[in-house]
């Protein structure tokens, strides 16, 4: 864990759901600055509701999150850009009849026309070079490995502090894949930036991160370092 005195990201009791039936029931889990964390579990277990309800997705039932310290539950998604949340979707992220520059331009919209855009392009480039060799090409045309890459570039242009992503490495090849999780790694040294991650692989989002949550049924089963999950080497008993 890196140490902290203040979590960057709190959530407490988080209650939600869809229609009259609830996905998570008392949700629990804190980010600390500069840490990697993820969250694995079966399919239905409630990450992705966490993460829709924390980044103001979903209207949040019982419980409240904080970023920074400030309370955020049912703050918008615009407002949540504004201060430093970014999301990164399991799929609709990206605008395929628009180009990877497009895409990348419409990402820093929310922002305003101030923002040097141009320059964070450029940052992307660094971290994804393909982007820019594919600047022209429209988002719909790109491989599944290379719309992903977009969609976290997309991700990182408003500067966030902390990114959500779900399911990052869904669709892709081992080694596509793995080129995205060394991006985490990459954006986290270089931006000094935060993850809450989803993901279904669960040996790859062990090996990115700094600790882990297990879901059940909508609830939080363990928190764990990662190192020590690893380590046990067989996890489906517990999910």
């Amino acid at each position: 864990m890196i140490p902290s005195m203040d979590p960057l990201l709190e959530v407490h009791g988080l209650r939600a759901g869809y229609g009259q039936r609830p996905a998570i029931d008392g949700v629990s889990l804190i980010v600390n600055p500069g840490e990697v964390v993820v969250m694995i579990g079966h399919n239905g277990a409630g990450k992705t509701t966490s993460l829709r309800c924390i980044f103001g997705l979903l209207d949040v039932w019982a419980g409240d999150v904080r970023y920074k310290s400030e309370q955020i539950t049912g703050r918008t998604v615009v407002e949540n850009v504004r201060h430093g949340i970014a999301y990164m979707p399991q799929e609709g992220a990206l605008f395929p009849q628009l180009s990877v520059t497009e895409n990348l331009e419409m990402a820093g919209f929310i922002l305003g026309p101030s923002t040097g855009i141009n320059d964070r392009i450029a940052s992307v480039h660094s971290l994804f070079p393909i982007l820019e060799e594919r600047a022209e090409q429209k988002a719909g045309t790109l491989s599944g490995g290379e719309q992903r890459m977009l969609s976290f570039g997309m991700a990182l242009i408003p500067q966030p502090t902390l990114i959500l992503l779900d399911e990052p490495s869904l669709g892709l090849a081992p080694q596509i894949a793995r080129r995205l999780f060394e991006s985490v790694d990459a954006v986290r040294e270089a931006m000094n930036v935060s993850f809450l991650i989803v993901e279904q692989n669960v040996k790859q989002g062990l090996n990115v991160s700094d600790r882990a949550y297990v879901m059940k049924t909508g609830r939080v089963v363990l928190e764990e370092d990662s190192r020590v999950l690893l380590e046990r080497g067989e996890w489906w008993d517990l999910f």
